[in-house]
């Protein structure tokens, strides 16, 4: 069994000391750093060699749910974290476990185990996910991109369009910006993201999905119209 490269990406240093401790204490793990905050670990990820992220839930900047989104086709993700209400999305996102603080070594060694064996018997490169799932109550509504025509945030909500519904679920536009995938979707201005297979016509400042007409912010013109036009 090769290596698995673990980077840990957590803000809390006791935290960071014990996971490395256990990280230290099975042979086919070797940590390849720690990092305290999502952005920094995205830059990381990016060079490629990561196999592994143990990822804490809060984060000083984007939320651990939001990178889970955004890194589950790179490599494989254990969640440790305080907050047990995020472990149905989590498993959603295909994480190999969800750890809850304070972890004790038997218990890591097991979703350690999970990766090994994850890792002997696929691969990462999994096909582009089409679904999302959303946080409706206490409740996960899985809607399917090809459904959405535009997303519409009002600060601590977000509210889907689809063709024939709307579904309103908590989280910012922010954070769902950064989990969509960029082929299909696009930021076009303060309160608005829309499905770029749903324009029908591009004025300079508004675009077109059908008969509704959306206005295009002066912040988001530029990379619309590299995008769109």
């Amino acid at each position: 069994m090769q290596t698995i490269r673990c980077l840990i990406v957590d803000d809390e240093p006791l935290a960071i000391q014990l996971i490395s401790r256990y990280v230290s204490r099975i042979p086919f793990l070797e940590i390849a750093g720690t990092i305290p905050n999502g952005t920094l670990a995205l830059e990381r990820i990016k060079q490629g060699d990561i196999d592994l992220v143990l990822l804490d839930i809060q984060l000083p900047d984007i939320s651990g749910v939001t990178l889970m989104q955004l890194l589950w086709q790179q490599c494989h993700i254990i969640l440790i974290t305080a907050y047990p209400q995020h472990a149905l999305e989590a498993y959603a996102w295909d994480v190999i476990d969800y750890l809850l603080k304070p972890v004790n070594f038997h218990r890591f060694a097991q979703a350690a185990d999970r990766v090994k064996k994850r890792m002997e018997t696929t691969s990462i490169n999994r096909p582009p996910q089409d679904y999302l799932f959303v946080k409706v109550g206490y409740q996960l509504q899985k809607i399917s991109f090809k459904t959405i025509t535009h997303i519409k945030g009002n600060r601590d909500y977000i509210t889907f369009y689809t063709h024939t519904d709307k579904v309103i679920a908590s989280g910012s536009l922010r954070e769902m910006e950064n989990s969509l995938p960029s082929r299909l979707f696009l930021r076009i201005h303060k309160s608005y993201i829309i499905n770029k297979s749903f324009i029908s016509q591009v004025e300079k400042k508004k675009v077109h999905l059908g008969n509704l007409i959306l206005p295009v912010g002066e912040h988001y013109r530029e990379s619309f119209e590299k995008d769109c036009l």
